[in-house]
């Protein structure tokens, strides 16, 4: 279970109410809900702190906003009409990241298929487009440029690889299928990985479209 108070709860909590029920059941909480502040919180490079806090933002300038959400749909219409079948975006919304939740990494994957349907879309809100507010035109203006400098894209293909290696480790430390010694050799097995990526040149070479090799 995690730390939340509806869950956590001495009182009315779902594991006190549980407890009620089945007096020898113990609560434990789950550590893999560290595991992604930890490391969020951890780095202490700043231009990853930067891309992770952009994302978040970035999320929020389209989920709250249902004429932006509109738009961003009619961008994908229109890069999916100049491609092939095999390569059509198959997503039309950016949500919002979450720093606590490793499932919804996703979504760093969901920006980096959406990339030119975004830029497209700010594109329109901050510069081509009349009937914006002010305060669209100048977010647009800012995430596209944002998103646009060298070091936002090296920073973000750099974390993208990296969550890719814990997704696995993640998904299976909240499953119910393994027991303390695997969860153990998993991590290790994740660390040593790891390690290796770091001093690998070839794991590090990024295909000419972009995206990962």
């Amino acid at each position: 279970m995690d730390g939340a108070a509806n869950m956590s709860g001495k009182y009315n909590g779902f594991a006190a109410k549980f407890q009620e029920v089945s007096l020898k059941a113990t609560y434990h909480y789950c550590s893999n809900h560290n595991l992604n502040p930890v490391l969020c919180k951890s780095c202490q490079v700043r231009e990853v702190h930067v891309l992770l806090d952009a994302l978040k933002q970035f999320g929020i300038f389209f989920h709250y906003s249902p004429k932006r959400s509109r738009r961003l749909e009619k961008a994908v219409t229109t890069v999916n009409e100049g491609r092939p079948a095999k390569d059509v975006i198959t997503k039309s919304k950016m949500k919002i990241f979450c720093e606590t939740r490793w499932v919804e990494k996703i979504t760093l994957r969901d920006f980096e298929d959406l990339y030119e349907a975004l830029l497209n879309c700010l594109d329109a809100i901050g510069f081509s487009e009349r009937g914006w507010d002010g305060k669209a035109v100048t977010e647009a203006y800012g995430f596209m440029r944002r998103i646009t400098e060298c070091t936002f894209i090296v920073s973000f293909q750099t974390v993208l690889r990296l969550f890719g290696y814990l997704m696995g480790l993640s998904k299976k430390l909240q499953g119910t299928d393994i027991d303390v010694i695997q969860a153990y050799d998993m991590v290790e097995l994740v660390k040593e990985t790891v390690k290796l990526a770091r001093t690998s040149e070839a794991d590090y070479n990024i295909r000419k479209n972009g995206k990962n090799s």
